[in-house]
C-alpha cells in the first residue's frame, strides 16, 4: 500500500466505522445478522468484545466493492478483505495461534525448517505471480490470495498495535492457515520427528 493509506476508526461513537481510508475509497464495516437478513448494522467493538468462548459470531461479512469515484484493483479489494476479516477476528487469532503452535511444534529443531519451507514457499509464489499474472488465470488468481493473506496479517497487527499486544508475523498466519497440511509436511521436513498431533 502506498503512503496515502490510513487506517481508522470512530472510537468517540464506540464502533468501527471506518478501517481503511486511501485517496477516495473508503471501506465500513457492515454485519448482517444471520437470523435477521433484512436488517444490517455496523458491528461495535463492544458487541465483539463480548463474545465469550465456545460462542460463534454468527452472520455474513458483506464487501461491496465499485461504488467509489475511483476504481481499485482486484489486488486492493482481496486485500481489504483480509484485513476486515483480521481486525475483526485477531482475538480469536491469536488465541488459536497460542494454541496450535506447541501442538504441532513440539520439538525446537521443527521450527527451523518449518519456517525455512514457507518463506520459500511464499517468496516462490509471490515471484511466480510476478511473472505470470498478466498471461496465466491461475497465478493471476493466486495474487488475490496473497493480497488477501497480506491484509489478513495486516488487520491482525493493527488490532494488536491498538490492544498493546505483540502482533502475529505473516509467518505465523501462514502457520494457521497451512495446519492441515503442516501434519504431512512436518514428518517430510524432519524425519525422524514424531508426526504431530
Amino acid at each position: 500500500m502506498d503512503e496515502a493509506t490510513s487506517f481508522q476508526d470512530n472510537e468517540a461513537a464506540g464502533q468501527v466505522t471506518a478501517l481503511w481510508r486511501r485517496k477516495n475509497c473508503e471501506v465500513v464495516v457492515a454485519v448482517v445478522r444471520s437470523t435477521d437478513k433484512t436488517s444490517s448494522f455496523l458491528l461495535h467493538h463492544s458487541e465483539f468484545k463480548t463474545l465469550q468462548p465456545h460462542k460463534w459470531l454468527v452472520g455474513k461479512l458483506e464487501i461491496r466493492a465499485g461504488y467509489g469515484e475511483t476504481l481499485e484493483h482486484d489486488e486492493v479489494t482481496y486485500f481489504l478483505a483480509g484485513y476486515l476479516k483480521g481486525f475483526l477476528t485477531a482475538p480469536q487469532m491469536i488465541s488459536h495461534y497460542a494454541n496450535m503452535y506447541p501442538q504441532l511444534i513440539k520439538d525446537p529443531k521443527v521450527l527451523g525448517p518449518v519456517e525455512h519451507f514457507m518463506a520459500k514457499q511464499d517468496s516462490w509464489t509471490r515471484e511466480q505471480v510476478k511473472l505470470n499474472r498478466s498471461t496465466d488465470p491461475l497465478w493471476h488468481h493466486t495474487g488475490f490470495i496473497v493480497a488477501q493473506m497480506d491484509g489478513l496479517q495486516a488487520g491482525v497487527a493493527h488490532w494488536a498495535k491498538k490492544q498493546g499486544k505483540e502482533p502475529l508475523s505473516l509467518f505465523a498466519v501462514q502457520f494457521l492457515n497451512a495446519v492441515g497440511d503442516l501434519l504431512d509436511l512436518i514428518p517430510a521436513l524432519v524425519p525422524g520427528t514424531e508426526p504431530p498431533l
